[in-house]
């Protein structure tokens, strides 16, 4: 009999009011400082007229404007004035809504220990076991209240807005708001009213967030703060369970089961593998006729299936049992008096306006919808308080929440009503309905304290299932916490269709499948989708393929940097799984391997192709790791005796990750790739994982644009070149004059364009350009560089970007004439053939040069440009910056070039 899903709602609801309050009073604010600072804007409003009736472009007007608005004093004065004052308002706000939720967290806490502590109860007592001691609960409920206490200080402390210029922190909001405002009204093209409501528009459609900094990962605010209160009331339930197996000294713990549990990630991220199974705390009893008994093969140890250890003997995993939104519990198991309850089955895939959708992802899409309409209901209580019109918006909420009743109908699920609830009318916690309903719990709990018998509340979920065990939804990363929308991998059921999903992951948008088994690509590339989801990244693999299990050469499987293939042994048998399961469980018992995870192998391979992707000074931070681990492994050797210890230096090294990860920089780092991905991490891993963190999710992911799909409008791209410019002025030290364009090359490394193509075999090559447009580029040696080196740099070296006049770049051409009239002027000329990767974006010269030239820079005099303007002087880091990977001239001028802007979306023969 746990917490059902309504007690742990109106648990975790308790506190949103307060949180919902900050966020509305943040909006208006922030919208009435820009309606008022923009009174001041009249004198720039008349020069636009002027120069819009002599025909200057945008960007001219747009840029005298703001000189005049920056030269009046008076409209500095307000924008300083209105600054300081918001972030007083903002910093008062914040410490307000603390303080306040500290003092109510407290009740909510001790009321949600009660809860738990009588669920519990009842269990003991149909067990024929008496419990009567809770004089622990305060000191439990205490240690989760300083808990929780660090996480909402933590939440407060990183709060604000994502837009489109990124994160905008609180303090920095208005002045950051009111310059896009200014910006909007100096077009002439926007009016006063227009911008505020702009404005109110964007803050509410992103909602007041949380950042993660280390991670990069956003959250909205009432979100996290609902995370963290059902987290800290679960854990206590887990507490109160375990205190009372600790009285009791009972050894066995059945783990509840629900619908729509995770399903993705390997080992302890993966939820649905250990939910509803019977384990052990503590080794030493045999339980097989017990197994036998319950039908279950063996029973194991529940830290080491589930993450979650009972009596603190070993750390708790956050991917696991207990963690971060997890919605598990464990329950005592009587051996040979119980059984499992009887589980209703999880309902049937159901098609919905063409898609089909199982219960898992009924329930992203519910939470999709209901922040859709918490944030329409955000914009329309901000417009309220600014007296604006909210006729259309109220419309529009109705129309959402008809569409979401109509989804869960036909899905079949109940509408989560309350969590579609805005309270943002009073700071005052205790005037909101959520706080009502909590009110209540409250006294059912007391009413049931006095009566001291635990009758379980008859919830619809009762009905669903009379043993109460919750069939609910789960939301758990495998990094931290990730958002609701989290997507799941599905199966393919043809090689195919794995290929498709295949080259959706990786970096050229290709993927070769040679001599595997469907099971074995499915399972690789649930790996590289576990790998995506948890850093946000398309992986740099061209393709897996099978080798002969006797191959010697192969331990379990390899990774060619070149070609980017993974080569798998014995990949080809339909049981290569249960085999790749069987090597790795006795690799890892022998210390051999750093993770004993089916994916363990795959983790370790992909590992090599993100050890390839790195940035130099995340190498150079791993390298220095490595050899501080091998040193410290041999001092402890060297104290056991060394030579004459009856240990290698390999065995010792082992006990800190494992024995293969001694052979060099590049496996040590796999091997903790492979651990990390596979959710149980030694002290090693962990500080790998925090340089990944680091470098290669954020630096990446976050700042680098060219994962993203979506291209650039203009404004965008001129808004992106003047942080580069900026970046440039404060740090001229980055622009390198070693070979090709200086500030292509820059912004070639900040965009990640500078990755190396993917080299395939001649053989390989044919297959996959059969239905291609083949690429072919002509070079002569220099008096530096012969023209084979010049080649090889181009597959494996560094990336210069030349210059020509239909844009920067690397050019080649469709018809291979053109290419031996540029490789002829010396005996040594070499021609390269290439293609495009799928899936990179092309546009031709004179549709990005008519864009571009629509910025004015074409047409400046003179050699004193903005920063941004020498940035972008050039259409072809225009292009690259707005997105794209190539230039094709399609006939221009009778040219047939291709202009390569972005060489990691390149396949080069060999």
């Amino acid at each position: 009999m746990a917490l059902t899903d309504e007690q742990l709602e109106i648990i975790s609801d308790a506190l949103l009011p307060l949180f919902q309050y900050l966020e509305h009073e943040a909006i208006v604010d922030v919208a009435n400082r820009i309606r008022e600072s923009m009174a001041y804007t009249r004198s720039a409003e008349l020069k636009v007229e002027s120069m819009q009736r002599m025909g200057y472009s945008p960007d001219r007007i747009r840029a005298e404007a703001l000189k005049i608005l920056n030269a009046d004093k008076d409209f500095q004065k307000t924008v300083a004035e209105n600054t300081m004052e918001h972030k007083k308002t903002v910093k008062e706000l914040l410490q307000s809504i603390l303080k306040s939720a500290q003092s109510q967290k407290n009740k909510v806490l001790v009321d949600a220990a009660d809860m738990s502590y009588f669920d519990d109860l009842g269990i003991w007592e149909q067990g024929g076991k008496k419990l009567t001691d809770k004089s622990f609960l305060p000191q439990l409920v205490d240690a989760i209240r300083q808990q929780a206490s660090k996480e909402l200080k933590n939440l407060t402390g990183t709060t604000g807005f994502k837009t489109m210029s990124g994160f905008e922190a609180m303090e920095n909001l208005y002045r950051r708001e009111l310059d896009k405002a200014m910006i909007k009204v100096c077009t002439g093209t926007f009016s006063k009213e227009q911008v505020v409501y702009d404005t109110v528009h964007s803050l509410a459609e992103s909602g007041l967030r949380t950042i993660d900094f280390s991670s990069g990962w956003s959250m909205q605010l009432d979100t996290a703060v609902k995370l963290a209160m059902r987290t800290g009331a679960h854990q206590l339930a887990g507490k109160i369970t375990d205190k009372n197996i600790e009285q009791t000294g009972e050894n066995l713990v059945r783990v509840s089961t629900h619908w729509g549990a995770r399903n993705t990630g390997t080992g302890h991220a993966n939820h649905e593998q250990w939910q509803g199974r019977v384990y052990f705390i503590r080794e030493g009893q045999d339980y097989s006729q017990e197994a036998k008994r319950i039908g279950q093969e063996c029973i194991t140890s529940l830290w080491y299936a589930t993450g979650y250890s009972v009596d603190g003997s070993s750390d708790n995993d956050p991917l696991g049992l207990y963690g971060y939104n997890c919605r598990h519990r464990h329950y005592p198991w009587f051996e040979g008096i119980y059984v499992f309850p009887k589980e209703d089955p999880q309902p049937r895939p159901v098609t919905i306006n063409g898609r089909e959708y199982d219960y898992y992802a009924i329930t992203q899409k519910q939470r999709s919808m209901e922040r859709s309409i918490r944030a329409l209901k955000r914009e329309r209580e901000a417009l309220k308080s600014l007296n604006m019109d909210t006729k259309d918006i109220s419309t529009k909420i109705k129309r959402k929440i008809d569409e979401y009743k109509s989804f869960c109908d036909v899905a079949k699920v109940d509408p989560k009503m309350n969590r579609l609830r805005y309270e943002c009318g009073t700071s005052d916690l205790k005037k909101s309905k959520a706080w009502k309903v909590y009110e209540q719990a409250g006294q059912d709990v007391q009413k049931q304290n006095e009566e001291s018998t635990w009758v379980p509340q008859k919830t619809s979920a009762m009905k669903r299932d009379p043993a109460n065990f919750r069939k609910t939804t789960e939301s758990v990363s495998t990094m931290d916490v990730l958002d609701d929308d989290m997507p799941k991998f599905q199966k393919a059921t043809s090689i195919e269709q794995a290929i498709a999903t295949g080259k959706s992951m990786t970096q050229n948008g290709q993927f070769v499948v040679e001599g595997i088994h469907l099971n074995t690509v499915n399972s690789f590339n649930e790996a590289m989708f576990n790998v995506e989801q948890r850093f946000g990244r398309k992986l740099n693999i061209a393709g897996v393929k099978s080798v002969k299990a006797a191959d010697a050469k192969y331990h379990q499987g390899s990774y060619n940097p070149r070609t980017g293939m993974v080569s798998l042994k014995g990949g080809n048998s339909a049981n290569a799984m249960a085999t790749y399961q069987a090597n790795a469980e006795k690799f890892f018992k022998s210390g051999w391997n750093a993770s004993g995870e089916v994916y363990g192998t795959f983790y370790h391979e992909i590992g090599h192709s993100v050890w390839d992707d790195l940035p130099i000074e995340a190498k150079d931070e791993i390298r220095n790791l490595y050899k501080e681990t091998k040193h410290a492994a041999y001092e402890k050797w060297m104290a056991l005796g060394g030579s004459n210890s009856g240990y290698s230096q390999a065995e010792v090294f082992g006990k800190e990750l494992s024995r293969y990860a001694l052979e060099n920089e590049q496996e040590f780092f796999s091997e903790t790739f492979s651990q990390i991905m596979s959710g149980r991490m030694k002290p090693v891993s962990r500080k790998v994982n925090v340089m990944l963190n680091k470098h290669y999710k954020v630096d990446n992911s976050i700042e680098k644009i060219t994962e993203s799909s979506k291209i650039l409008l203009q404004e965008e791209v001129v808004e992106k070149a003047k942080v580069f410019g900026q970046e440039l002025l404060d740090n001229p030290q980055l622009l390198k004059y070693d070979n090709g364009y200086c500030i292509s090359n820059y912004v070639n490394e900040k965009l990640g364009y500078n990755r190396k193509p993917r080299v395939l075999s001649a053989i390989e090559f044919d297959k996959i350009s059969k239905d291609k447009q083949v690429l072919y580029r002509g070079v002569n040696g220099t008096s530096n560089l012969s023209a084979k080196e010049m080649v090889e740099q181009f597959k494996d070296g560094k990336f210069y970007c030349g210059r020509g006049i239909y844009g920067n770049g690397t050019y080649t051409d469709t018809d291979k004439t053109v290419a031996d009239y540029y490789a002829s002027g010396s005996k040594d000329g070499k021609v390269m053939e290439m293609v495009l990767a799928d899936n990179a974006k092309t546009i031709s010269f004179t549709d990005i040069y008519t864009e571009y030239e629509k910025t004015g820079i074409p047409m400046i005099i003179g050699d004193a440009p903005e920063a941004y303007q020498d940035v972008i002087r050039d259409v072809g880091t225009y292009a690259s910056i707005k997105g794209y990977d190539a230039i094709t001239l399609d006939g221009f001028q009778g040219k047939n070039h291709v202009v390569i802007l972005n060489r990691g979306k390149v396949i080069v023969k060999e």
